[in-house]
């Protein structure tokens, strides 16, 4: 119960103008990368294909969901209000709140973003096109009558990286209080490995846009949304666990 009552709390703190702010600004620039794709045979599928991959992701996946909570942690213990809260949930609750609620704002943020893509193209164009799209969800959902929910599905998978993104910002920020360390390690640690993995071969697990991105090896929506859900549960545990060994090392030496 404690724990129940410290997570609301946290969740109440989410929905704040930061939540709205950040997810306006991942829609709009998805808007603003879809636009310029717009023309004679273009589908909903095909502008997301392109408006949401490459360089574009690093903003608006990576970057802009982390400014909702990720710095929640950091700017409590700088306001010397984290001894209230640690005092009155304790430091496993305290932690483990934080990182749950920091994921699903990140959750919230980026899927808020594409949903404002998605209502932008829906009144313009069909859902499918001339052009072949390579998504999972999008070849699955080809000739279905809810191949609606595809695109959802396909929102929902992309969001829950944007999940994991921010929760390893948050965690990242235990052992390095400040601010600007948990807005931007998740991109350094996304270029690092990405790189580290292309040099030393290192397997797909290891590597975190594998965990951001939808996974490639999936023979359909269903495991693809699976895959994306079985390292959602692996990931935030582990990053549970590492934040709360980070903070009760700063907590015994404050």
């Amino acid at each position: 119960m404690r724990f129940l009552r410290t997570l609301r709390i946290d969740l109440l703190q989410i929905l704040s103008w930061k939540l709205f702010a950040a997810a306006g600004i991942i829609g709009i620039t998805y808007v603003l990368v879809g636009f310029r794709f717009i023309g004679e045979g273009s589908s909903i599928w095909h502008i997301f294909s392109l408006a949401t991959w490459g360089s574009t992701s690093f903003f608006t996946l990576i970057l802009i969901p982390g400014f909702v909570f990720s710095t929640q942690i950091t700017t409590e213990w700088n306001a010397h209000a984290f001894s209230y809260w640690i005092i009155r949930s304790g430091v496993i609750h305290y932690t483990v709140s934080k990182i749950i609620a920091c994921a699903i704002a990140g959750f919230l943020a980026h899927f808020f973003g594409m949903c404002i893509l998605a209502l932008y193209l829906i009144p313009q164009l069909p859902l499918y096109g001339n052009v072949y799209v390579d998504i999972i969800y999008a070849v699955d959902g080809m000739n279905k009558k809810n191949a609606i929910w595809y695109l959802i599905g396909f929102i929902t998978d992309k969001s829950i990286g944007a999940a994991l993104v921010s929760s390893l910002g948050m965690v990242i920020s235990v052992f390095f209080l400040y601010p600007y360390v948990a807005i931007a390690s998740p991109l350094i640690v996304t270029l690092t490995m990405a790189r580290l993995s292309y040099i030393f071969y290192l397997p797909k697990f290891l590597n975190p846009p594998y965990w951001w991105n939808i996974s490639p090896t999936a023979g359909s929506a269903m495991g693809a949304f699976l895959d994306k859900t079985i390292i959602l549960v692996i990931v935030l545990t582990f990053l549970c666990i590492v934040g709360v060994i980070g903070m009760k090392r700063r907590v015994s030496h404050a």
